[in-house]
């Protein structure tokens, strides 16, 4: 008989991980599930299958109750007691068919309870089915994430520059101050400011908007990579002249790599005004590119107020709201240009991560494929 699920569907490598003591069962349901298309882990025992969850979770688990050391409802309840695995979805597996026991497999945490013998197509039906459930409710959580998201920056990010704009024009318009030039003049640099974050925000927004949506052509190619550099270095320059910060790259001419020119802009502008934005006066922000054999990775590095371990573990997840104070004059940050470079990077194959030290400064690395 054709099984239900097979190596075509959009879930065929999937991990699965089969909990049993027997190892006859372990051979019989790892061939059947393997020859289906799924990734396959073993473990003999619910202890071991602690630890192997731990080391590597995996997208489903197909656990036995009767079995030495710790039985599978006692290993399912202490999944389920831990945040990083109580979501993943536990089979129960076994020829206990009375009724408390199957109530004791749901009361655990278990999400489907298949009773020895069974059918392979039923059981491969029923994996498939729990897995497309677990795949729809992380993408509720994440469009729940993202909505959240959106509104933070709506009631935070958006509202902040416009209450400037208002507390400024209100002192450059009142009868009763008397503002001389350097005060006006400090006063408007900081309209300018406020707009430019603004503006910024707004941009990063809308090109979210458009990712989300999947309306952003992909269109990669081997480029040069300094020129684009030179480029957002000149439409930043401003902004590092008044903090009196020095921009500098190091990347030789000619080095090139395969990449979409607008989403690598957006990559190096966010993380060039970030640099800018989070580092104090006097200070430096370099870009670099160092060759590999497929890869090039590039860094941005700054000599800012730096990142503790907890903050560098928030960064580039759409369900935290990323603030972090800045050393003068409080500047405060969405997070949503490091989600939008993750998501660009990415979608290059590449990866992204961060280094950093308290007071120190933070260096930003991305890779790009060198073809």
């Amino acid at each position: 008989m054709k099984p239900l699920y097979g190596p075509g569907k959009a879930l065929k490598k999937s991990i699965v991980l089969i909990v049993d003591d027997s190892p006859k069962n372990l051979e019989v349901l790892g061939s059947m599930l393997t020859e289906t298309g799924f990734l396959v882990s073993v473990a003999g025992s619910g202890r071991q299958a602690l630890e192997i969850v731990s080391a590597r979770p995996p997208d489903l688990i197909l656990m036995d109750v009767n079995m030495p050391e710790m039985d599978g409802f006692t290993a399912c309840e202490k999944l389920m007691e831990n945040p990083a695995t109580r979501n993943i979805p536990l089979i129960f597996l076994t020829a206990r068919n009375e009724e408390e026991d199957i109530v004791r497999g749901f009361d655990a945490g278990g999400v489907d309870y298949v009773t020895k013998p069974f059918y392979s197509s039923e059981l491969l039906a029923r994996v498939a089915t729990h897995l497309q459930l677990r795949s729809a409710l992380e993408q509720l959580r994440e469009l729940n994430a993202t909505k959240d998201k959106f509104f933070s920056i709506l009631a935070h990010d958006i509202k902040n520059p416009l209450f400037a704009f208002r507390e400024i024009s209100t002192l450059l318009l009142g009868e009763k101050h008397q503002l001389d030039e350097d005060q006006k003049r400090d006063l408007i640099l900081s309209m300018r400011q406020a707009s430019g974050e603004l503006l910024a925000l707004l941009e990063n927004l809308l090109t979210w908007s458009r990712s989300q949506s999947g309306r952003i052509e992909f269109l990669p190619a081997l480029q040069p990579l300094s020129h684009l550099v030179k480029e957002i270095f000149s439409l930043l320059e401003m902004a590092a002249r008044e903090k009196n910060i020095t921009l500098s790259q190091e990347i030789p001419e000619g080095t090139s790599a395969f990449f979409d020119k607008n989403m690598l802009n957006t990559i190096l502008r966010n993380l060039i005004s970030n640099a800018i934005k989070f580092t104090p006066e006097g200070g430096k922000v370099a870009v670099a590119a160092n060759d590999g054999e497929k890869f090039l990775e590039i860094s941005v590095a700054d000599t800012g107020i730096g990142l503790s371990h907890a903050d560098m573990e928030k960064l580039f997840r759409i369900d935290v709201n990323n603030v972090t104070i800045g050393p003068a004059s409080k500047e405060k940050g969405s997070g949503l240009g490091l989600i939008l470079c993750r998501e660009f990077v990415e979608r290059h194959g590449g990866r992204i991560w961060v280094e950093s030290t308290v007071g120190k400064g933070s260096m930003f690395f991305f890779t790009l494929p060198r073809k």
